[in-house]
């Protein structure tokens, strides 16, 4: 049951289709599934994949399963790019682009502001920058009643 059990078989086995000779149970497919799906991961943003991984091949991908991939694939790919492409801008565009694909409220409070809003530290932090440091505040749904 344990996806991390099946991560390194993208980048083992032979990079072709590879299927299920028998069923398994759901929560072990999920398991397989994203297991596969995580080591499956390469950051090509600068540099192509030296060979392609090894494919599961599946009737179908759980959509939970689906949606817990898509989620490690764009933090994978936030935390790896370098920062010289992934400052405080690109940060903020990515969370608005978040906060719109799922309703979520987003604040940002930048710069200056951080002083008049009480946020010494993070202004402290960030005026070395040429970049404006910034808080990047997301909600979604009732606090008072979490979904």
């Amino acid at each position: 049951l344990d996806p991390f059990a099946y991560g390194h078989g993208p980048q083992m086995l032979p990079a072709r289709d590879w299927a299920l000779a028998t069923d398994l149970p759901d929560a072990e497919r999920r398991a397989l599934q994203l297991g596969w799906g995580l080591g499956a991961y390469r950051f090509g943003r600068y540099k192509a994949a030296t060979r392609a991984p090894a494919r599961l091949v599946a009737e179908r991908l759980e959509a939970d399963v689906a949606d817990v991939l898509a989620a490690c694939v764009r933090v994978r790919d936030l935390v790896n790019t370098p920062t010289q492409h992934m400052g405080p801008d690109e940060l903020e565009d990515a969370v608005c682009q978040f906060s719109e694909r799922f309703g979520a409220r987003i604040r940002v409070v930048g710069g200056e502001d951080l002083l008049t809003e009480n946020f010494p530290a993070i202004h402290a932090v960030g005026r070395a920058s040429h970049r404006a440091p910034r808080l990047i505040r997301l909600d979604w749904g009732d606090a008072a009643h979490p979904h």
